[in-house]
């Protein structure tokens, strides 16, 4: 094919089904994380049906909700979805400090172990690099970003009518004059006014792109000057602690980047150990697809140790996060320590479990139940069933003509409605915009290496 011709296919709606279909060809120790991606994602789903339901909609029995259904068990993973977003934010930090690490990795001179000491950079490619990984995030992330926001400020207020419908087309009212926060990732920050926020859900993608600023420095020294990386990362991990020890009450704090970058560190020293364990790679390599398990091994007593404590920290947090909100919710006064950790150690706590959770798993203990075609597939919609997901709540209730009773059977219809909806809509948008930006992203990369 021509330059045009190929630039042309990138749009072909069969080679975008094919590439959102097709097998994961990764190294089968990372199909854990299109579970995570996933299981995070239904989770966000599964809290943000009762959230929406009860903003945009007005539940007719909202008094009963917020004293006698969530304060119960049935209903533990609603007010802990938050921690669904804190394994994006792993996840993120994870995968990006694996890419970087090798790609710095794949610097050295042919030969060298991992652990020397490789070929400095100097200023002028360190910063290339820096901005090639902040533009190329951006890239990634803006053109599906743009279409869900033109579509949800431009198209979504025609589509409706009813009684409940002027309270959602004040709520998208909202991207008016604010719009512009998202685009600039900013809106984690801006408005001051959490209220007057455009799409406000995607304050998560404002603080993943400021963690991309930081992920180049923090993985160069943890691959050049180690001991220095780590003391960075600690000490950003310490000073988060202390912020969110100082300033840890009201909603638009929760959304600040200094409050969510424990899980992302996290990430990043997971992804650093990983790649630390095993051999070195050699020079042009490229991020492996074949297994670390078959490189790396660790004694049966280890991984079942570590699984066991990962998931216990998971199960604790889980359990005393909803634990406070319950109590909250019934009006009893929290202790110090409850609210403390349900504020501010719960991140640290959290990232940790996940690193003791997946490092038995991505050193190869139960890839078999964790390899699957869906498991791939549906990781590929993540990002496009995140952003649109709110978008199919708020036409669904705002269209109603009356409040609705709640009830757990109520509930579970319309959780298994919305994921289906979202990840449905989410397949036409990877189609028409997220499929072929990705392709016209390799496209120019060829253009540009020939």
């Amino acid at each position: 094919d021509t330059p045009l011709q190929a630039f042309f296919r990138c749009f072909a709606v069969q080679r975008n089904f094919v590439s959102l279909t097709k097998p994961f060809t990764g190294s089968p120790d990372m199909f854990c994380f299109n579970v995570l991606r996933t299981l995070s994602m239904l989770w966000v789903i599964l809290a943000h049906t009762v959230y929406f339901a009860m903003d945009v909609n007005s539940l007719g029995n909202k008094d009963v909700v917020l004293t006698q259904m969530l304060p119960t068990a049935w209903f533990v993973l609603v007010p802990t979805a938050d921690l669904a977003v804190d394994c994006f934010f792993y996840l993120s930090g994870f995968l990006a400090t694996l890419h970087l690490l090798v790609f710095f990795q794949t610097n050295h001179p042919k030969g060298l172990e991992y652990e020397l000491p490789g070929p400095r950079l100097d200023a002028r490619k360190g910063m290339q690099i820096w901005l090639g990984v902040i533009v190329d995030r951006y890239i990634r992330l803006t053109p599906l970003y743009c279409l869900v926001l033109l579509t949800y400020w431009l198209v979504v207020p025609h589509m409706g009518s009813g009684p409940l419908w002027p309270h959602v087309k004040e709520i998208v009212g909202q991207c008016d004059e604010n719009h512009w926060y998202n685009l600039l990732y900013v809106n984690n920050w801006l408005p001051k006014e959490i209220d007057k926020s455009c799409m406000s859900w995607t304050w998560y993608l404002a603080n993943d792109l400021q963690f991309t600023v930081l992920a180049p420095l923090v993985t160069y020294l943890l691959h050049r000057y180690q001991l220095t990386g780590l003391v960075l990362t600690g000490g950003l991990f310490i000073t988060s602690l202390f912020l969110n020890h100082k300033y840890y009450f009201g909603d638009p704090f929760k959304e600040r980047p200094y409050c969510r970058i424990p899980p992302y560190l996290y990430g990043v020293w997971g992804g650093w150990l990983l790649l630390h364990l095993r051999p070195s790679l050699e020079k042009g390599e490229e991020l492996p697809t074949r297994s670390v398990s078959s490189e790396v091994q660790m004694p049966v007593r280890l991984r079942c140790s570590l699984f066991a404590l990962g998931t216990s920290l998971l199960s604790s947090c889980i359990i005393l996060v909803w634990w406070g909100f319950a109590s909250w919710l019934k009006g009893h006064y929290l202790d110090l320590w409850l609210q403390k950790f349900t504020s501010v150690y719960q991140r640290g706590a959290w990232g940790l479990g996940l690193n003791c959770l997946l490092l038995p798993i991505l050193l190869g203990w139960g890839q078999s139940v964790l390899q699957g075609w869906a498991w791939a597939v549906l990781a590929r919609l993540t990002y496009a069933a995140y952003l649109v997901h709110p978008v199919c709540m708020m036409l669904y209730f705002g269209n109603g003509y009356n409040s609705p009773t709640l009830t757990p059977i109520q509930y579970v219809v319309w959780v298994l409605l919305f994921m289906v909806l979202s990840y449905s809509m989410a397949v036409g948008f990877y189609l028409v915009c997220e499929g072929p930006c990705v392709h016209v992203k390799r496209w120019l990369k060829q253009v540009y290496t020939r």
